[in-house]
């Protein structure tokens, strides 16, 4: 096994423990949330008709979060392309353009 195909081997099973232990706190939260809304429902259900809906807001979010990350694995992908073009660790050729404008 090279050197390369140890690193992401191992990071590959780093990454899947991460989301793994991100899964079962989600479980716990989700489960816990749920218990405690009950509880509290009776006595949250008048204000919590005059709050506007959630929902959106967080869809909203994450909708913006995975352009971002779109928007950087393009940039990576033209960044590596660019090194990757010069065939030696010199100085990067041009990048790609994407034809968007910087903000």
């Amino acid at each position: 096994m090279s050197v390369t195909d140890s690193i992401v081997s191992t990071a590959e099973a780093v990454q899947e423990w991460a989301l793994s232990a991100l899964e079962t706190r989600d479980e716990a939260v989700i489960g816990a949330s749920q218990a405690i809304a009950g509880a509290i429902r009776p006595v949250t259900e008048r204000f919590a008709r005059q709050l506007p809906p959630v929902r959106p807001v967080v869809e909203n979010w994450w909708g913006f979060a995975e352009k971002v990350l779109a928007q950087q694995k393009r940039f990576s992908a033209d960044l590596l392309q660019a090194w990757e073009s010069e065939g030696r660790a010199g100085t990067p050729a041009s990048p790609r353009r994407s034809g968007r404008k910087a903000a």
